[in-house]
């Protein structure tokens, strides 16, 4: 597999439709993790519909000043304790993450922690060949009721607990509702499961986490 570079591509009036359209929360690349078995399994999501259009993020937001983003996320009951960098879309039109399975990318056109609605999202691989398995592994032993803090970059810490739990096949992900902008305010915790499609280079589903604010 060539190496492929995830850094965060401009956002341009044509991308802004595009913003939702792609979910990436899975294995580093194998030429960024050490060569070998290729673990690349981002996944390109179906074409915008209704529901993501509405969902999409304009362009006053976008040059709005951004909130507080999240720096940390910690799950105590699955022993995740994670630094969280912003990350935006790289080239591909896919989210960009950090290459090591041991830092989280907050989705930085997203609402911040301290925003009184909408989705937070938390994204990170699940392993990688030069690091093994990272934390977010661990959600799929999720369970209704833990608690989740995030801590954003003004130092407040934000307290959630879980209310569902999910496994998606990456083509059925809902991204109207992982991507809100509105209703009540949630975290959304996601990675890479279930099977891998070893002529694919990619795990086939999503586990996705979500948990209420609380304070």
């Amino acid at each position: 597999m060539t190496s492929k570079s995830r850094s965060t591509a401009p956002i341009t009036t044509a991308m802004v439709g595009l913003l939702l359209l792609v979910l990436s929360a899975c294995s580093a690349p194998a030429a960024e993790s050490g060569g070998g078995r290729g673990l690349d399994d981002r996944a390109t999501l179906p074409k915008a519909n209704t529901e993501v259009q509405n969902a999409a993020i304009s362009l006053a937001e976008l040059n709005a000043p951004p909130a507080p983003g999240a720096t940390r996320v910690l799950m105590p009951s699955l022993g995740i304790d994670m630094p969280v960098e912003p990350h935006g879309l790289d080239a591909e039109q896919l989210m960009s993450l950090p290459v090591s399975p041991f830092r989280a990318g907050w989705y930085k056109f997203s609402p911040g922690p301290a925003s009184d609605e909408g989705a937070t999202v938390i994204a990170a691989h699940v392993d990688s060949l030069a690091e093994g398995v990272g934390p977010f592994a661990q959600l799929r032993r999720a369970e209704v009721g833990a608690a989740v803090s995030v801590v954003d970059a003004a130092g407040v810490r934000h307290e959630y607990r879980v209310v569902s739990v999910e496994r998606i096949s990456k083509a059925e992900v809902p991204l109207d509702r992982v991507f809100r902008k509105d209703g009540e305010p949630v975290v959304v915790l996601v990675t890479c499961g279930g099977e891998f499609d070893r002529q694919a280079d990619s795990y086939k589903d999503n586990y996705i986490v979500t948990a209420e604010k609380v304070s």
